[in-house]
């Protein structure tokens, strides 16, 4: 581990403006240049390593980003003492969550935070982060990006009217054309699977079917061809298992781009569950057609679907209830299913490489195990947080301790200067003015070192006034039914193995664990 490690995070939402690099934009490259002229004009920041985190094309209300969640859990483990940004909205557009970081994630981390063009450093703020300045500024970056997503969203209405492709990756089987980027021409490679695909469904052939025989041929995947071809691939989940499935069988199949048609507005953000989405009326879809080439006539379209025997991808709940799945299978990566009595990996991934098949255990035997480990670790958790609740001093006491030793460091630093002072003028020998500037600097490091102390402290017992977490511990303490909306608050991931081992991931937070 690195003693002094710098992480310099940079950020640029899809909905900035400025994104016209193939591999990062060039606001990215401002920024890491705008941060490392900083590093650089540092004494001390300049001398530590540094290290990049990047998410690029991601929004800044959302703070599930993979770069992002990286570099927290380097912090978490100690790997990381200064994060730095160009601004707060870089940090994050969402005003309270961006405010949660700088007021309470970052000071119980002992993690160093500079913001180079808000001209904030948390090592200039005692128990603070900027006050009312910082504040404000939040609340215009939220508006910012709601303003800017109702102007990117009537921009991009506007081109799905006029037929343009506005999509961020180019549907398997197609790529975006050199002369006009909002245009999709044919990528004859992966266009020939995707014409399989469709003749296999009108012989019959069911999704799994063709999902088998895609990966028993060694068929690339969308993921797989466009790493193939050394094309940056942008997504929410990296899965380490890359082979077709049903499901990507079953999009393709339902995908009406391949017939030239370009269908806008199927979903809308749903603000309930922030990144995800929920389906919208059929009434409200933008359809235009004959927009592109077509890799499959609508003739064979229609054949395939005759034969599939199903016009519409029925969905058993309802519009906007779908949330990011956290029960994990511990092969693929996929969410599990709870369906017949059992939690399970549903990939078709081949058995002789892949053992997600084995992922599987009764419902009733799962949720129980799951409910009693996060009932006794909540309860455990409560337990201490409120013993040192009871013992722990007021933040006032704490204040006046702070006051009190800033006070002897400004009278100890004012003597060490009078001394220098008084032995230019003659007035104090050279030897005893080197003893007593060393006496005073040991006085003032011990004094640092106890203010940092009762900084910390401090800090700890705002996080502790402040923490919601201990009504959600103290409700997950006394749970007495399977609640995954509460256990998603609290915990992060909850992976299943093929052994039948299950594995816990925390939030960020880990309930802040006080020591």
């Amino acid at each position: 581990m690195a003693d002094n490690v710098i992480a310099i995070y940079l950020r640029l939402s899809c909905e900035d403006t400025d994104i016209n690099s193939k591999d990062e934009s060039n606001s990215i490259t401002n920024q890491r240049n705008l941060i490392m002229e900083y590093i650089k004009s540092d004494a001390v920041l300049s001398t530590y390593t540094v290290r990049e985190y990047i998410d690029d094309g991601i929004s800044g209300t959302r703070f599930d980003r993979e770069a992002f969640e990286e570099m927290m859990t380097q912090v978490k483990e100690g790997n990381i003492q200064v994060i730095i940004t160009k601004d707060y909205s870089r940090l994050g557009r969402d005003y309270l969550e961006v405010g949660r970081y700088l007021e309470f994630v970052f000071p119980v981390l002992k993690v160093r935070y500079i913001s180079v063009n808000d001209n904030y450093d948390s090592n200039n703020f005692t128990g603070a982060t900027g006050g009312m300045e910082v504040a404000v500024k939040n609340v215009i970056n939220m508006m910012y990006s709601r303003d800017a997503s109702k102007k990117v969203r009537s921009a991009r209405t506007t081109l799905a009217k006029a037929g343009k492709f506005i999509g961020p990756q180019a549907p398997y089987g197609y790529k975006r054309s050199e002369s006009d980027k909002q245009k999709l021409v044919i990528d004859e490679e992966p266009a020939q699977v995707v014409r399989l695909i469709f003749e296999m469904a009108i012989e019959g052939k069911k999704y799994k079917q063709i999902a088998r025989y895609l990966n028993a041929n060694n068929i690339d995947t969308r993921v797989q061809y466009k790493e193939r071809h050394g094309k940056k691939w942008n997504h929410p989940r990296n899965y380490e298992i890359k082979q077709w499935s049903a499901s990507a069988v079953m999009n393709i199949l339902f995908n009406e781009i391949y017939t030239g048609t370009i269908i806008y507005g199927k979903t809308a953000c749903n603000a309930q569950t922030g990144y995800k989405s929920k389906k919208m009326n059929p009434d409200s879809w933008i359809i235009v057609e004959n927009c592109h080439e077509p890799i499959v006539s609508k003739q064979t379209f229609e054949e395939a679907h005759k034969v599939i025997n199903k016009t519409t991808c029925n969905r058993t709940k309802k519009q906007g209830s779908y949330k990011k799945a956290i029960i994990i299978c511990g092969c693929c990566g996929k969410g599990l299913a709870n369906s017949y009595g059992y939690y399970k990996c549903s990939c078709n991934y081949d058995p002789s490489k892949y053992n997600c098949r084995n992922v599987r255990m009764k419902t009733e035997e799962f949720e129980a195990g799951v409910m009693q480990y996060i009932k006794t670790t909540a309860a455990g958790m409560l337990e201490h947080l409120q013993a040192y609740k009871r013992q722990r001093s007021s933040c006032v006491e704490l204040q006046k301790e702070i006051d009190k030793l800033q006070q002897m460091k400004s009278k100890a630093e004012t003597q060490k200067f009078q001394l220098y002072d008084d032995y230019t003028k003659g007035i104090v020998q050279r030897d005893i003015m080197i003893s007593e500037r060393t006496r005073l600097t040991e006085h003032i490091g011990e004094i640092e070192i106890e203010l940092h102390e009762l900084e910390s402290k401090i800090q700890l017992e705002q996080c502790i006034d402040k923490a919601g977490e201990e009504e959600t511990i103290e409700l997950l303490s006394k749970m007495e039914t399977f609640d995954l909306d509460l256990i998603r608050q609290v915990v992060k991931r909850i992976t299943m193995y093929d052994d039948g081992n299950i594995q816990f991931e925390w939030n960020v937070d880990d309930f802040i664990q006080v020591k």
